[in-house]
């Protein structure tokens, strides 16, 4: 298998069709609390290997565009300046939005973790001592400046808290979601999309797609704490958010680059969603193992599938066929060989073009022949 600007196309494409179910989806509710978020979860995560594996199968179908893709390509080698085409021109256009979409990135993940770490630590015996008892090696960091409960690291959990009024049990629950994102690898997730918006980041798709992933790993993580939570402790889980939402400043809240947090800068209807699916889970396993094959099947087929350019074949009469019965080859005395085909001189080729067909196959003549 190799890497061919057409299958590049179809992987792009496959993407696209992917991305507009995870964003129609992840906004029905009715859709989660049926099937569940892993459904989703499973076509986010293929559709992004799917683009950046863009693998050229030689057993593939091939679909012939007869009037779209040979226009296209006509135009994008149309040239603009000496050599330098229009396709050289969106290369150029493409490359540099790349690097001002990684510089923006790098400097507002900069500029979020200098926030962190400029943050006045405060002593938090209690959530010291409960993070002891989850997770030995991770770091806390507590601090009035910070805006909400997140997790950074992707070695090592670095949770970072907001001053808050919590019993140890609804401190532990808090905790327990941020570790949670970081037992997921979410900010690893989020670092590889992200990799993706800059090399993608003309494709206004991939945007939406990645604000829906950051809510799709939101509901992920909710999902794993209570995948064994009976109604009591989904109820109190809740309350411990709502909780949270009452001692912290909304106002203040900044989008997270480079970590997980509890609470993200969305609208309201998302955090009634995250009540909803938590409380109303009801998964139909038959339908989920149907949805899942088919995202599967969805993924593998695409392979099998590449659309190519398709040309008239030019008329037999506007070009001659070299065999060893028209043509024949004459050394010259710089070491190369004159190319005649039906007694006319055509080409004066070297010892290298010998080797390959047809030209391997035309007799060699010296002059008295």
């Amino acid at each position: 298998m190799c890497v061919s600007a057409y299958s590049t196309a179809i992987s792009v494409i496959f993407f696209n069709l992917s991305v507009m179910p995870v964003a129609l989806l992840g906004r029905n509710t009715k859709f989660l609390i049926k099937y569940s978020i892993h459904v989703l979860f499973l076509l986010a995560v293929l559709s992004s290997i799917r683009l950046i594996t863009p693998l050229d199968n030689a057993r593939a179908l091939i679909i012939h565009s007869d009037f779209i893709l040979p226009h296209l390509i006509t135009f994008l080698n149309t040239p603009l300046i000496g050599t330098f085409t229009i396709c050289h021109l969106i290369l150029s256009v493409w490359l540099t939005g790349s690097l001002a979409f990684l510089l923006n990135y790098l400097l507002q993940s900069y500029q979020e973790i200098k926030r962190l770490n400029r943050s006045e630590p405060t002593i938090d015996l209690q959530a010291e001592s409960l993070l002891q008892k989850l997770y030995p090696k991770a770091k806390l960091t507590v601090s009035a400046n910070i805006d909400a409960p997140k997790v950074s690291g992707i070695c090592k959990p670095h949770i970072y808290l907001p001053v808050l009024n919590l019993s140890d049990e609804e401190l532990s629950w808090i905790l327990n979601h941020e570790l949670q994102h970081f037992r997921n690898h979410d900010l690893l997730i989020k670092v590889f999309h992200l990799v993706l918006t800059v090399i993608f980041w003309w494709n206004p798709l991939l945007h939406i797609y990645r604000r829906d992933l950051d809510n799709l790993l939101e509901l992920r993580c909710d999902a794993s704490l209570m995948s064994h939570a009976n109604q009591e402790n989904k109820f109190f889980y809740l309350h411990t958010i709502l909780k949270v939402m009452r001692q912290i400043n909304q106002q203040d809240r900044r989008p997270s680059r480079c970590t997980s947090a509890l609470l993200k800068c969305e609208p309201k209807s998302f955090i009634y969603q995250r009540f909803d699916v938590i409380i109303e889970q009801n998964i139909c396993q038959r339908a989920l193992r149907i949805f899942s094959g088919i995202v599967i099947a969805f993924f593998i087929l695409s392979y099998f599938v590449i659309i190519q350019p398709a040309y008239q074949a030019p008329d037999t009469d506007d070009y001659v066929v070299f065999t060893p019965q028209n043509s024949y080859l004459v050394p010259t005395n710089n070491g190369k060989y004159d190319f005649y085909c039906d007694g006319v001189l055509v080409d004066s080729l070297s010892q290298e073009d010998l080797k390959h067909l047809p030209l391997s196959t035309i007799p060699i003549r010296l002059l008295e022949e």
